[in-house]
């Protein structure tokens, strides 16, 4: 009966050589040659990661977040709302913290500009969904705002 014999393989962190066995191979153990040299690819950040995906990743809610460590008013670890972006593409500032960014057809991940609505306040989107004299045409994406008795 022949033995099993390990395979060589080179550490990916420090370049060295050494033997691993090829049933670790199939379930991805064995990638690096010692302790030390796993351990610095769990501390990697960003596109270093072995866990990057392109920067975009989606929340449980159906939302898509964007890497984008500079942004102002980047959450989650650097990521921000892909919607909130497009939105200021479009209009060529930045958000103010204020305002919400609507999706039209209620699909949170259709980021396109012509299924995005923006309103000045929180309170200003949520009388568009609980609307009390309100209008709003899905033709031409406007919305009649009831004048408010004071």
């Amino acid at each position: 009966m022949e033995r099993r014999k390990k395979i060589l393989k080179t550490c990916p962190i420090c370049k060295k050589t050494f033997k691993n066995w090829p049933s670790w191979e199939k379930k991805g153990r064995g990638l690096y040659c010692s302790r030390k040299c796993w351990s610095q690819t769990i501390f990697l950040k960003g596109n270093k990661s072995h866990n990057w995906n392109g920067g975009k990743t989606i929340t449980k809610g159906g939302y898509i977040l964007t890497y984008c460590p500079t942004h102002p008013f980047a959450l989650h670890g650097n990521y921000v709302l892909e919607h909130r972006l497009v939105m200021e593409k479009h209009l060529g500032r930045s958000l103010l913290k204020t305002e919400v960014v609507h999706h039209i057809n209620g699909v949170n991940d259709d980021n396109r500009i012509e299924n995005l609505m923006l309103f000045s306040s929180s309170k200003e989107h949520s009388s568009f969904h609980h609307p009390k004299g309100n209008k709003f045409s899905k033709k031409t994406g406007e919305v009649t705002w009831r004048e408010s008795k004071v």
